[in-house]
């Protein structure tokens, strides 16, 4: 991104995507309009965050980290073109708005402490760019429905991946009172199914 700003390779006919074109010809401009910036404000603005949450992400999902930044990446892209009419795109900041979304969803779906622990980390970095999701609250050249599209794109995929990643961590005094919750009950159900035996002897 940094070396194409610099020798302005980012074309805007090469690189965005029009919303208006077929699925075919949209294929360009999905794969490379985060590529392409309008400025280098609007570069750093992008490439300083994106930076730290890939960086996250492959920390925390390891391997699977690669497979979830395509899938972000593209379908944000995909539903850019599909669902926002009559529109031109660049810039990297709906892959940046699902990354943040995935990342804060997926700590409050799994329940695990250190997942919970990085939502609030982006809540506290990033929560003020929740407002660029609205149309009031953004310039006129600034794509507030891309954003939302990144936004709702890393939504579905922390739903779909829950199961992936870490998951909510059982402690060993969780265990010894579920443990001992079983062992109440099994003294009660043999409680009430005993049997009384007397032996005696005749004289």
């Amino acid at each position: 991104m940094i070396i194409l700003q610099i020798n302005n390779w980012d074309s805007v006919e090469i690189f965005r995507l029009n919303t208006n074109d077929s699925l075919i010809d949209a294929i360009q401009g999905i794969l490379l309009s985060p590529f392409a910036h309008s400025s280098n404000k609007h570069l750093i603005n992008n490439v300083v965050p994106l930076f730290f949450l890939m960086s996250l992400l492959r920390y925390i999902f390891d391997k699977f980290s690669s497979i979830l930044f395509l899938l972000l990446y593209i379908l944000t892209g995909l539903f850019i073109w599909r669902f926002i009419p009559n529109h031109s795109v660049i810039g990297a900041s709906g892959v940046l708005y699902s990354m943040i979304s995935f990342l804060f969803f997926s700590g409050l779906i799994r329940g695990n402490r250190e997942l919970l622990g990085y939502s609030l980390l982006i809540v506290f970095l990033y929560g003020g760019m929740v407002w660029g999701m609205f149309p009031f609250s953004v310039a006129e050249n600034v794509s507030w429905e891309g954003h939302l599209m990144g936004f709702i794109v890393g939504f579905l995929l922390s739903i779909l991946f829950r199961k992936k990643g870490p998951q909510k961590k059982v402690y060993d005094w969780e265990n010894d009172e579920l443990n001992n919750d079983d062992s109440d009950n099994t003294d009660k159900i043999d409680d009430d199914h005993f049997t009384i035996k007397y032996h005696y002897s005749k004289d």
